[in-house]
Parts: C-alpha cells; structure tokens; sequence
C-alpha cells in the first residue's frame, strides 16, 4: 500500500488506495497484533504466576505515545531539507511535493518493515508455546 500512495497523483487514486490498502492494514492490526499481544501476556503470567496485563498493556501504550514524537520529527526533518511552508497551501514546490509524497509513502513503509523485521527476530512465542500457556493458565485458574 506504501509503495502505490508514492505513485498516486489524484484524489482518487489516493482515496482508492487508502480503502483497499486500510481493509488489509486493519485486519493486520486488529488479528495479528492483538493476537501477538495477547499471547505475549499470556505467556508473562504463565512465567510470573499473576495477572498483569494492565501493566503491560500500559506500558506498550506509553512506548506508542512515542511514535507521535518521531512522527513530528520526521515531519519536521522532511519539511526543512524538500523547503515545505504551511503558508504556501496547496501552492508547495515539486520538492516540498516530493517531502509530503515521502513522508505519506516510502518513510513509513520503511519503518514498518524494520518492525516486522524486528518481530520475526524478536517474537519466539511457537503456536506449540501458545497452546501449552492456554492449557497452564486454565489449570492455574487464569
């Protein structure tokens, strides 16, 4: 989805990628990450015996609270090297046009493949691991 908002030059082809690139984001978002996230606590409290997902829930939502910083800074970087100006409306040189075209584009699809690089190395919970956690915490009454 990234890759096709670099090259879309209208409103709607932009608005055409957004509804059919979201449809896939979303359920990405709403099945995998909740799915990772909820085996990740599932298997803290196997290993510490109590229920905290409140804890860790919090915790990852002050660490996303972090992504709207380097949002602005991405923003901020991006804007001063291609010369955007608020000012300037829809009236922005090619340059600025090519910035806002980046920083909507190739600078998040390049971030969210450090992510799922990052996850694939990182996360090392097996669907063997998930079911045997699922099985602990109803012996353990959780």
């Amino acid at each position: 989805m990234y890759l096709s908002i670099f090259f879309v030059k209208d409103i709607v082809g932009l608005t055409l990628v957004y509804a059919f690139g979201g449809i896939g984001i979303s359920a990405n978002y709403g099945v995998i990450f909740g799915l990772a996230t909820a085996e990740a606590i599932d298997n803290a409290t196997v290993r510490s015996g109590k229920r905290e997902e409140g804890t860790y829930i919090g915790i990852l939502r002050i660490f996303s609270a972090y992504s709207y910083t380097f949002q602005a800074f991405i923003f901020a970087i991006v804007g001063s090297i291609t010369g955007y100006n608020a000012a300037f409306g829809t009236h922005q040189t090619e340059l600025a046009k090519l910035g806002l075209n980046l920083q909507m584009s190739l600078i998040p699809m390049i971030i969210n493949i450090i992510g799922v690089i990052s996850l694939i190395l990182m996360y090392k919970i097996s669907k063997a691991d998930a079911e045997a956690n699922r099985d602990k915490l109803l012996e353990m009454g959780l």
